[in-house]
């Protein structure tokens, strides 16, 4: 079988070495990251809180930490930024609507993530927990090993940033050193 092109690693951290637990005995389940200058925006789908990691993920750097201040609820999902209207928006999967049904709702921000405002998205759930979550790059002997990442953001053409939530039970022993940690990966060169 001919081997194919794989992604190269270019390093990766635990984000609790980066940053400290919002609340004790919380764990990180990244959800989504936004990479923006020299920072990466981390959100968390058990966090309602945005954090500040810098790109060459060195632990103890000062630019680390968390951005505005607590919401109360469970976390976000995705996070994006528009440079027109200077704004962050972060993304909760769903709530309870006032018409019975759950819809996902946007939190907006501004550059500084003092709260805006909320809007709901008009798109009904049956239920609250919804959606496609994840992939799986592979082990050289093509088993999972990054098994739950949940967001990605281009750091530049050929280098993204990934982030990941926390390992399940059904996930196998080997996934837990790559969970709730943050990846910078650089694409194969064209042959």
């Amino acid at each position: 079988m001919p081997s194919r092109p794989a992604l190269r690693l270019v390093r990766e951290r635990k984000l609790a070495e980066l940053i400290s637990f919002p609340k004790d005995g919380a764990v990180l389940e990244a959800s989504g990251v936004l990479a923006r200058g020299r920072d990466c925006f981390v959100i968390f789908d058990n966090v309602r809180r945005v954090a500040r990691v810098e790109r060459s993920l060195a632990p103890g750097a000062p630019r680390h930490g968390w951005m505005g201040r607590a919401r109360s609820g469970e976390g976000y999902e995705d996070i994006a930024y528009s440079p027109r209207q200077r704004r962050y928006y972060l993304l909760i999967e769903a709530e309870k609507h006032p018409d019975g049904t759950f819809k996902a709702v946007i939190e907006e921000c501004d550059e500084e993530f003092r709260f805006k405002g909320r809007h709901w998205v008009d798109f009904a759930f049956e239920e609250r927990n919804t959606g496609f979550e994840g992939l799986s790059p592979r082990t050289r002997k093509g088993k999972r090993l990054y098994s739950t990442v949940e967001g990605i953001s281009w750091l530049a053409d050929d280098t993204f940033v990934a982030v990941s939530d926390l390992a399940k039970e059904q996930h196998p022993p080997r996934c837990e050193p790559k969970d709730q940690s943050i990846h910078i990966f650089r694409l194969p060169r064209s042959r």
